[in-house]
């Protein structure tokens, strides 16, 4: 009973204790950038972080809403923070989170670059960094590849569903990207593919599928987008 009463007075005090600014920022960033890696795995994968290479981002307006909502939430959330209450390190990163998150919700609402510039729609940005950098053993790797191949079909129909108004010199361009695209899925994988051969059965229809829906997406770039490619290309 004695031991009860002597710790009765720090009990209080710990409950009226004030939450240290610095430990909820830290808590919160980290949250966010967990959060946001799991919705964008091409940005996960270019960090380093090899959770989600066998996925990619949700390109459709859903997808593109919930990170723009994520956004939204974490502004809010850090706006009870006061800056400076923080440390010098957390202030400045502080600034670094806010504009990041203002930025997305700005180019998600305003900007808007997902309805007027096919050439964020490049099929082989999906897969290249997989490819290119040797982070992990090859079949690992291809796996992953095999992964995001059948994701491209769904990617490229959300591009036709988000491009309403594109500049000419954007769908022009991206009309040019395509047989590069094509020639990554078609003939520079397979020369990873050489490298592990009791793979290559289980990829051609992946791959013979993936081309045609490139090649797909490229015949409507030409004939039904940039027909109508009139929106100004400055912004």
């Amino acid at each position: 009973m004695k031991k009860l009463v002597y710790l009765l007075p720090l009990l209080i005090l710990a409950g009226c204790a004030k939450p240290d600014p610095n430990e909820k920022f830290v808590n919160l960033a980290n949250h966010f950038i967990q959060k946001n890696l799991e919705l964008s795995p091409e940005l996960a994968t270019y960090l380093g972080d090899h959770r989600y290479d066998a996925l990619i981002s949700d390109y459709s307006k859903a997808g593109i809403q919930k990170s723009t909502d994520l956004a939204r939430a974490y502004l809010d959330s850090l706006s009870s923070i006061q800056p400076e209450s923080l440390s010098d390190t957390n202030r400045i990163d502080y600034q670094i989170l806010v504009s990041n998150l203002k930025s997305t919700v700005f180019s998600n609402d305003s900007l808007k670059e997902y309805t007027w510039n096919p050439m964020v729609y490049n099929a082989g940005n999906l897969i290249y960094p997989l490819l290119a950098r040797d982070f992990a053993p090859l079949r690992d790797r291809l796996m992953s590849v095999k992964s995001r191949l059948r994701a491209i079909p769904g990617f490229l129909e959300a591009a036709k569903a988000n491009l309403d108004t594109p500049t000419k010199i954007h769908t022009e361009t991206a009309i040019l990207q395509n047989p590069g695209a094509i020639s990554l899925v078609k003939d520079e994988l397979n020369m990873y593919l050489d490298q592990v051969p009791e793979l290559k059965a289980e990829f051609k229809p992946v791959q013979d599928s993936v081309i045609a829906a490139i090649n797909a997406y490229g015949d409507w770039l030409k004939t039904e987008l940039l027909p109508k490619a009139t929106r100004d290309f400055r912004i």
